[in-house]
């Protein structure tokens, strides 16, 4: 196809050798003595390139140059003129291709005109074939789609551009994504029996329609004329239409270049793989949320068991998660704090399910543990971690659950952290679990009264627990949140 060539220049014999020339060589030109004339016909029709002289009359080369990237961003441009020093830096800064000083030779001209825009080609396929290369690593469906109808409407330069792909619940072709001169067609949907449909089906290759024009049905060239199609571009895999692009006319009005539709057809193969790929990627996603799921749902009823087991202990878990909620709020409302909400409900929830590998006869122990007893029990945090970290997802539970009993001075278990090193949440569970311990009964002793267990906090606020965790806990209480 013929490139066009805008000549804006106002000594009319350098315009006319200039397009005598190009004409020669195939180009289409047409030539502007004005910058008001170059303008109007920039509005008229797409150039591939303009060859433009700064110093004409009325709207200088200049401000035709930025009114052409107005319209037409990536448009190549040649600057000509015999002030290259004036102007120079304001047109770099605008953008040109190349800059020539008069006078030159138009045989120099005519080897950059050819450089620029077999140049332009080259980016314009090799845009193309990176961006299906790196479709496979894209596992968001609707990212994919997306990401395939801008490139295609930016890269050929279409009037419109849209994806329909196969939904099997609806056994509809659903439009997923457009761009361009077709806001009517969202929402729109095509059934299996429609004429484009049957004509990929039967064909399995690219529709073009300016091949087809004298052997399109009736049926067809009205649904073509619908959807705005001069171009649709299959994705088959295994043998089944998983959908098809459709592309409006060029912006140019030039027709597609075989070039073009191989092109198309190498991407729209490509597609197909990504679509599988994405397709398989969220399935083994769903599968993996539904694994997580039921282990967490298992874990959690080995911790209600251990719950439900201590008479003095039952309902621990629902209170600690409670305020621990509670306390976590009041945090984030006055500090510029962020807490994971569902990683802290998990972890309140589950903090105690170490204590299943804790002997019965310990945790209803009446008297105190022997330093012996008391190893074991220390232990029941790393358990606990050990039993929820296998879950991906539930990794930075099992690491709060894990640091739950260290103190703020560093003299906890098991580790011996202390300050920052210990993970908010865990300094969380450590005040809540401290309270709900000290109002509850318990085998050795009876329950304290809320206000002494909350002296009691505040008593060891700075040495056992967090000041700040334990100043959101007192807000909370006071606010009437933290009720047994």
């Amino acid at each position: 196809m013929a490139k066009k060539l805008l000549i804006v220049d106002d000594e009319r014999d350098i315009a006319f050798s200039l397009k005598e020339f190009f004409l020669s060589k195939g180009y289409e030109t047409q030539v502007a003595f004005s910058g008001e004339e170059a303008i109007r016909n920039l509005g008229d029709i797409r150039f591939d390139l303009i060859l433009l002289d700064i110093q004409i009359p009325g709207v200088n080369g200049v401000q035709v140059l930025k009114e052409a990237k107005k319209i037409y961003p990536g448009i190549k441009t040649i600057v000509l003129t015999g002030f290259l020093e004036e102007y120079k830096t304001e047109v770099e800064q605008i953008g040109c291709d190349a800059l020539l000083s008069k006078p030159y030779s138009i045989n120099t001209v005519s080897k950059i005109a050819d450089s620029i825009l077999s140049e332009d080609r080259f980016n314009y396929q090799k845009t193309l074939i990176e961006a299906s290369k790196g479709m496979v690593l894209i596992t968001d469906i609707q990212k994919l789609l997306n990401l395939i109808v801008y490139i295609v409407k930016r890269q050929i330069g279409v009037n419109s551009a849209c994806v329909f792909q196969y939904d099997e619940e609806q056994s509809y072709f659903i439009l997923k994504s457009r761009r361009g001169d077709n806001r009517e067609l969202i929402g729109f949907r095509i059934g299996q029996e429609h004429p484009l449909v049957t004509y990929l089906k039967d064909k399995k290759s690219t529709f073009l329609r300016q091949e087809e024009e004298m052997n399109i049905p009736s049926e067809l060239k009205q649904e073509l004329e619908r959807l705005d199609c001069e171009v649709c571009v299959p994705s088959f895999s295994k043998g089944k239409l998983l959908g098809f692009l459709i592309l409006g006319p060029k912006l140019s009005g030039e027709t597609y270049t075989k070039e073009e539709i191989v092109l198309l057809s190498t991407l729209a193969n490509e597609v197909a793989f990504a679509l599988e790929n994405a397709k398989n990627f969220m399935e083994l996603k769903r599968l993996r949320e539904d694994e997580r799921e039921s282990y967490f749902q298992t874990v959690l009823a080995l911790a209600k068991t251990v719950d439900e087991k201590d008479t003095y202990t039952r309902g621990h878990l629902d209170e600690v998660a409670r305020y621990g909620m509670e306390v976590a709020a009041e945090l984030t409302n006055s500090n510029e704090i962020k807490i994971n909400m569902e990683e802290l409900k998990v972890a309140l929830l589950l903090h105690d399910i170490g204590k299943i590998g804790v002997p019965d006869a310990l945790l209803h122990k009446n008297g105190s543990l022997t330093p012996e007893e008391w190893e074991i029990m220390k232990q029941h945090p790393v358990i606990g971690a050990r039993i929820i970290e296998p879950v991906t997802k539930l990794k930075n539970a099992g690491r709060i659950i894990r640091y739950h009993q260290e103190k703020f001075d560093g003299s906890g278990y098991p580790e011996g952290k202390k300050g920052n090193e210990i993970p908010l949440e865990s300094r969380i569970i450590a005040v809540v679990d401290a309270y709900h311990a000290m109002v509850s009964d318990r085998p050795y002793r009876k329950a304290m009264s809320a206000e002494v267990a909350l002296e009691e906090l505040k008593k060891n606020s700075g040495t056992q627990f967090d000041p700040k965790v334990v100043d959101a806990f007192v807000r909370a209480w006071e606010k009437g949140k933290i009720v047994k």
